[in-house]
């Protein structure tokens, strides 16, 4: 496989690039910086937008999903002398790189817990009509494609009954999305590779409760 194109120094704001995402004409990438760029003309940028504040540990980190009109992207700008920073989930136009809509993250409600933050490190999940993202303060919620309202929230920060009787806590959804199949909702909850909420639960979601 060979170069056709190469793009630096796009992430002014920190050391870090998320995962590429093509939706043609366009893909895009960012940190705190968000790109639309040109895969048919080397990587020209086509727009760019200030999706958050960025710096080490912000901005969008691990990846962000779209369909044919937007890209849907979760904020992480974590801060860990401060559970209420960061947070939120951005949808920019894909033409255009323009705010379609953000929701701040709600106040987290583990403020006193050691890890406890509300940044929403992880990649966003998309099916018609809603893009999950989870929480470093242990929620996962769906929210409104088409305006960005919370549909859907779910505190995984808590003590589970397992199928295999094995004892399990939830924590910090960080650097993986869930996955969406089948009517169902899978996702695991806890991370320990930095100072967030550590865990050991995989839980699947159903719409019936089943």
């Amino acid at each position: 496989m060979s170069t056709v194109g190469e793009v630096q120094g796009l992430a002014p704001d920190g050391p870090q690039v998320s995962t590429p995402v093509l939706v043609l004409p366009v893909s895009f990438a960012g940190s705190g910086m968000v790109y639309g760029l040109d895969p048919d003309q080397q990587g020209k940028t086509i727009w760019k937008t200030m999706a958050s504040a960025g710096g080490p540990e912000g901005g969008v980190i691990w990846g962000a999903s779209a369909d044919s009109k937007a890209a849907y992207f979760a904020i992480s700008d974590w801060n860990p002398g401060n559970p209420e920073a960061g947070g939120g989930v951005v949808a920019l136009d894909i033409a255009t790189g323009k705010k379609l809509w953000t929701t701040p993250a709600p106040k987290p409600a583990c403020v006193k817990v050691t890890g406890c933050s509300a940044a929403q490190p992880g990649p966003t999940s998309l099916i018609e009509g809603a893009v999950f993202a989870g929480s470093d303060d242990g929620h996962v919620r769906a929210y409104a494609s088409g305006d960005g309202h919370i549909l859907w929230d779910f505190d995984t920060n808590r003590d589970f009954q397992t199928v295999n009787g094995i004892k399990a806590h939830g924590g910090s959804i960080d650097s993986t999305g869930a996955t969406i199949a089948g009517g169902m909702v899978y996702l695991n909850s806890g991370y320990s590779r930095i100072p967030v909420m550590s865990g050991n639960v995989f839980l699947a979601f159903s719409v019936d409760g089943k």
